[in-house]
């Protein structure tokens, strides 16, 4: 059982602002998902570089 706070991680991609349908299935084109993964989930984008994690730098 994994801790809660890790819940969010595990959440499919569209739970993400500006992730919709159109989106998520290009994603599940473009990533290689787990074995028994039907959709992509957050955590998929963090170890492909897609999500930059880095607070972005203020103008």
């Amino acid at each position: 059982m994994r801790p809660s706070i890790l819940t969010p991680l595990f959440a499919s991609v569209q739970s993400l602002a500006g992730v919709g349908p159109r989106v998520a299935v290009l994603l599940k084109k473009a990533l290689r998902l787990p074995t028994g993964v039907t959709e992509p989930r957050v955590i998929d984008l963090l170890w492909t570089g897609l999500l930059y994690t880095s607070p972005a730098p203020q103008k």
